[in-house]
């Protein structure tokens, strides 16, 4: 989704609920990444909610943990336009 596309939606987002209602949806599920024996929650909260919204907008979301047992791990990239440098092109080398 273009930045132009996000700011037109955007009032509708706020104005309509639906705003209010996502982000009560993701304060209402337990989902500290610390506590031992949480995991199904946690992997809910970026699969079941989180994950949905990030996709809306075009992004990658939960991925398994390479590490064994651990918890999921949630990664999520925006590329505004291929031909603008990247944070790291920023810096001389």
């Amino acid at each position: 989704m273009s930045r132009e596309d996000c700011r037109r939606r955007a009032p509708n987002y706020v104005d309509s609920g639906a705003l209010v209602r996502d982000l009560a949806r993701l304060v209402a599920r337990p989902s500290v990444s610390q506590l031992e024996g949480r995991l199904e929650d946690l992997h809910a909260y970026l699969c079941d909610d989180i994950g949905p919204l990030l996709r809306r907008y075009g992004l990658e979301t939960a991925h398994e943990n390479p590490a064994l047992g651990g918890p999921p791990i949630m990664i999520a990239q925006h590329v505004e336009d291929e031909a603008l440098p990247t944070w790291m092109e920023s810096f001389p080398r």
